[in-house]
Formats: C-alpha cells, sequence, structure tokens
C-alpha cells in the first residue's frame, strides 16, 4: 500500500491553513498597532508638525526643508492634497497615518503573491515577520515617510528577478527619497547579468526624475541634502556613540546630549572625535564585509556547464545585509530609519524558509522583531530620559535599552554575513525562477 496520500494531503492542508493564518494574524497586528496608535494620537505626532508647518510656510520650494530631497517633499505634499484646502494639521497627520496603513498591507499583499504560488508556507512566514515587526515598531512607523523607502526597496527585491528594470527604478525613486536605496542594487550579483538591467533601469529613471527636480526646483536645491548635513556630528543612537553612552551611564554631564541645527540629538563629550574617526573606519570594514558577501554570493556554472538561476534567497538575504551595514556604519541614526529593515528582512524569512532553512528564518525575524521592539520601548517611552537625562538613574533605563536594540542589529549582521559567507552561490537552485 502506498502512503504518500496522506502526506500529500497534510501538505495541501497546511498550505490551505498558511493563508488563513497569515492573513489572520496581519489582520490582528493591524488592529493591535492601530491601538497603539490610537492611545498616542494626541501626545505623540511625531515629525507631523513639523512637515506640515514647512508645507504650509508659504515659502519657494528652495527654502522649504532642505535636508530632504524635493521628491521627499512631492510625497510629503500629498496628504496635504488629499485633505483640501479646509483641512488642519490633525487631518494631515491622520491621513499621513492611513497612507501608512495602506504603505503596510500593500507589501503583505505584494509579499503573499510573489512567494505563494511556489510556497504557501513560506509567503505565509514572510507576511507574519512583516506584519510581527512592523507593529513592534510602534507609532514611530507611523509618523514618518521612511516606510515609502523601506516599501519601495522590499518590492525591488521582490520584483528583480522578474522586473529587474522595473526593480531598479523603484530603487531609483527611493534614492530620490533618501540616497542609500540606490546601494541595494548590488544586491543583485546573485542573477547573472541581472544587475546590469537593475542598474540600466535606475539610471534612467534616476536622470529623468533629476530633470524634473532641476526644471522645477533649480541646481542648488537639488544638491542641498548633500551638502545641508555634510558636518553632522556624533547621533546619539549610532553604534559607534557607544563608548560615549557607556561614559553618561557614569556620568551624564560630561556626555551631554544636545540638539544641533541638523535637527539631531547628537552627543558630546571626550572622544567624540575618535569616535567620529572610528565610525568612518568601521564603514570601510562593514562596506568590505558586504562586498566580500556579494562577491561569494556570484552566480557560478555548475561542473557540468548548467548555468545557475537567480538565487531569490542570496539576493533577500544580501539586501539584509546592505540595510544592516547602512544603518550600523552611519554616524546618523533615528528610530525611524529601523523600518527600513522590515520588508527585506520579511523576503529573506520567506526564501529561508522555501530553501528548507527554517532555524535561519525563525532566528533572524526574532532577532528582526525583537530590534524593533526595543526601539519601540526606546522612542517614545524612554527617548526623553536618553537626551534629557541629568542623573545616573535617568539615563540607566534607556541606555540599557538602546545598547540591546544594537547589540541585536550586530548580532543580525554577523549571523547574515556568516551565513553567506559559508553558503555562497549554489550552483543549481531547488526552486524555480518567478
Amino acid at each position: 500500500m502506498n502512503p504518500s496520500p496522506a502526506p500529500t494531503r497534510d501538505a495541501g492542508l497546511v498550505d490551505r491553513w498558511a493563508g488563513i493564518a497569515a492573513g489572520g494574524f496581519q489582520i490582528l497586528c493591524a488592529f493591535g498597532l492601530w491601538l497603539i496608535w490610537s492611545q498616542w494620537r494626541d501626545r505623540e505626532n511625531g515629525d507631523i508638525p513639523y512637515y506640515y508647518g514647512q508645507l504650509t510656510r508659504g515659502v519657494p520650494i528652495e527654502q522649504v526643508m532642505p535636508e530632504y530631497p524635493v521628491p521627499a517633499l512631492w510625497l510629503l505634499e500629498l496628504p496635504r492634497l488629499l485633505i483640501g484646502s479646509q483641512g488642519d494639521q490633525n487631518d494631515y497627520r491622520d491621513v499621513f497615518v492611513v497612507l501608512c496603513f495602506a504603505a503596510l498591507g500593500g507589501f503583505s499583499l505584494l509579499l503573499w503573491h510573489r512567494i505563494a504560488p511556489q510556497d504557501r508556507r513560506a509567503a505565509a512566514a514572510g507576511v507574519i515577520c512583516w506584519a510581527a515587526f512592523s507593529t513592534a515598531m510602534g507609532t514611530v512607523i507611523l509618523l514618518r515617510p521612511d516606510i515609502a523607502i523601506a516599501v519601495l526597496g522590499g518590492t525591488a527585491v521582490l520584483l528583480g528577478s522578474s522586473w529587474p528594470v522595473l526593480a531598479g527604478a523603484l530603487l531609483a525613486l527611493a534614492g530620490w527619497l533618501k540616497i542609500w536605496p540606490v546601494v541595494l542594487a548590488a544586491g543583485f550579483l546573485p542573477g547573472r547579468g541581472l544587475i546590469v538591467r537593475v542598474l540600466l533601469g535606475g539610471f534612467g529613471t534616476a536622470v529623468a526624475v533629476a530633470v524634473v527636480v532641476l526644471v522645477s526646483a533649480g541646481w542648488q536645491r537639488m544638491i542641498s541634502p548633500l551638502t545641508y548635513q555634510s558636518d553632522r556630528g556624533l547621533q546619539v543612537e549610532s553604534l559607534w556613540a557607544t563608548p560615549l553612552l557607556l561614559g553618561r551611564l557614569a556620568n551624564p554631564a560630561a556626555f551631554p546630549v544636545r540638539m544641533t541645527e541638523w535637527k539631531a540629538f547628537e552627543i558630546f563629550g571626550e572622544g567624540r572625535d575618535a569616535a567620529l574617526v572610528l565610525a568612518n573606519l568601521g564603514a570601510l570594514g562593514l562596506t568590505a564585509l558586504v562586498a566580500l558577501a556579494c562577491w561569494r554570493s556570484r552566480p557560478r556554472t555548475a561542473a557540468d556547464g548548467r548555468r545557475p538561476g537567480f538565487d531569490q534567497a542570496a539576493i533577500a538575504e544580501l539586501a539584509v545585509l546592505i540595510v544592516l551595514a547602512v544603518l550600523l556604519a552611519n554616524k546618523t541614526f533615528s528610530p525611524q530609519y529601523l523600518s527600513w529593515l522590515g520588508p527585506p528582512l520579511a523576503i529573506a524569512v520567506a526564501r529561508a524558509v522555501q530553501t528548507q532553512r527554517a532555524d535561519r528564518a525563525l532566528r533572524w525575524a526574532a532577532i528582526g522583531v525583537a530590534a524593533a521592539a526595543a526601539t519601540f520601548v526606546l522612542y517614545p517611552f524612554e527617548y526623553g530620559g536618553l537626551v534629557y537625562g541629568a542623573t545616573p538613574e535617568d539615563v540607566a533605563t534607556p541606555i540599557h535599552w538602546l545598547l540591546l536594540r544594537n547589540a541585536l542589529l550586530v548580532a543580525l549582521f554577523v549571523d547574515l554575513t556568516w551565513c553567506r559567507l559559508r553558503t555562497g552561490q549554489p550552483a543549481l537552485l531547488r526552486h524555480r525562477r518567478r
């Protein structure tokens, strides 16, 4: 008697329930995030007052938020257009939050649509990871435009193997919102010839947007984000501020935190200049590690001469590595930056399940969600103590949460780097291209 039909039916049952579980968890998390938002709605508005105030000043675009690229201003204008001339700041905030929820849900649907036809359980794992991560981030993911950057980058990673030119265009658009996403193109090295088409799509889109920006705002405004913050110092949340944070634990007065002209909380005190030098050296080291991981993941022909397909797992893992390197290497780090990690992490978790590496998927998801939760505890609950605390008792709890968050990110970077360097690129893939 052939025993195979029973496992097949069981597998089919698991596949059917995977979609229900993922959808139910997504709805539950969205409801939970909405409850969190409703509790903080009148107390925590993030940068919403700043955005609204700047956009309604009635001054030329050259004078509006020079730290932001012009396309970012277009994005921030969208809620104001939707509320009309009769709307106020509260209406702007509410529409802004609704659009962020739409972005969260839209990425979940896209993630499911792309991966479920190959493996419903893998797709469910990715959706659950994204839902848990975004909910753990709390209000900060709803009150900043960084969610748009995260979703554009994640969408590019999802679509790159089938539509590389479109993926490049999406990365270029994300790069016009915040410059760093263009480096995600390096993560497409695992697909033979893929990166060339990604770069072509990105270059064409970047040039087209540049022409529009140049005509509408002028050269000086176009390059202002590059020059505005060139002299920024050491932000308190940066990994490289760790030695000064430890000093602040013992003597907060000797290591003060101040809001600077670049609208960032920077830490000062003995060792600050050395920490900035270390940050530059660390950035070079992290870049070298990511470059090595990308090189190890390049496609290699099998012994029988067959050409490899696109290693979608490697592409997703490299995207996570690149985002982590950007976060950890930078001397600036604000709470909302962590949202960039969510979409590529969810894709990497899904691809790990798809390639029978559930242990990796669970580990990465757990670390990522824990880092997001630590960020939510830090901001908004403990941020006042972190930046304004005057005694060791005031700063102890927030600094410990910050050190925990950064340690989790370092652990995730080390884990993924080791997996990439050890695994490299398999000669032939076990799953079909989509």
